[in-house]
């Protein structure tokens, strides 16, 4: 099939954001390590990544949309296609997720929480996170406010939809089943589960501020909220 002008020009403008992004990573500090990366140190000679041209060539073949891509920056941990997959799905909640461990202004991963929370309102990992993002930037009761706020809810974190994506796009590219069921795993990071497990360490602290200001009632709320994100986390 020929190849119109408009189709080269969108090309080139993906390899040259590409490039730009393998600059990123370069210069960037990284929050956890790539699908690529983790392969890297691996002994199994089985246990190889997908090429930049596998990769493409199965986010084309799914019309580049939303989950395709963050298979894609997952596998191969190129920043481009997170970015595309913001700037095209910008309410869609696994992108928010997948972009917060890279954001480091506080007020700016703030606002992606509220808008996830607003996207999402039954997931209480937004609000986990929210209230992480608040004891940081000095505002407690605004953190308790939150918490208060997942209670009931259950927590999402996505892991199994990104499972099951990267063992699709392992599987396109040749990869055999049983080694793609594996491999969907390591291409799995875990950031935010990270940040709750902080947050419980903070949910102890928190609850002994409140404790010394002899607020009793909050305390005995807190404690069973320690209890209930105790029990997301193992579930997750």
């Amino acid at each position: 099939l020929p190849v119109s002008p408009d189709d080269r020009d969108a090309g080139h403008g993906r390899a040259a954001s590409r490039v730009a992004s393998k600059r990123d990573r370069g210069s960037a500090p990284r929050p956890h390590r790539s699908f690529a990366e983790i392969l890297a140190g691996s002994e199994d000679p089985e246990m190889k990544s997908l090429s930049e041209a596998q990769i493409e060539a199965f986010v084309n073949s799914r019309n580049r949309n939303a989950d395709s891509l963050l298979a894609a920056f997952r596998l191969g941990g190129d920043m481009a296609y997170l970015k595309e997959a913001l700037e095209k799905f910008p309410d869609y909640p696994p992108a928010l997720l997948a972009s917060l461990p890279w954001d480091r202004d506080p007020e700016k991963r703030l606002a992606a929480l509220e808008h996830l929370n607003r996207l999402d309102p039954d997931n209480a990992l937004g609000n986990c996170l929210a209230a992480g993002a608040l004891l940081k930037l000095g505002r407690r009761d605004e953190a308790f406010a939150e918490l208060q706020k997942s209670s009931g809810k259950t927590l999402d974190d996505f892991m199994l939809s990104s499972v099951q994506n990267n063992e699709e796009a392992l599987l396109a590219s040749g990869v055999p089943s049983a080694q793609a069921k594996l491999m969907a795993f390591c291409g799995l990071n875990k950031p935010l589960v990270l940040e709750l497990r902080n947050l419980a360490d903070a949910l102890e602290t928190m609850r002994g501020s409140y404790q010394g200001e002899g607020d009793t009632q909050t305390v005995g709320t807190l404690r069973q909220i320690q209890v209930d994100v105790a029990r997301q986390l193992q579930d997750s």
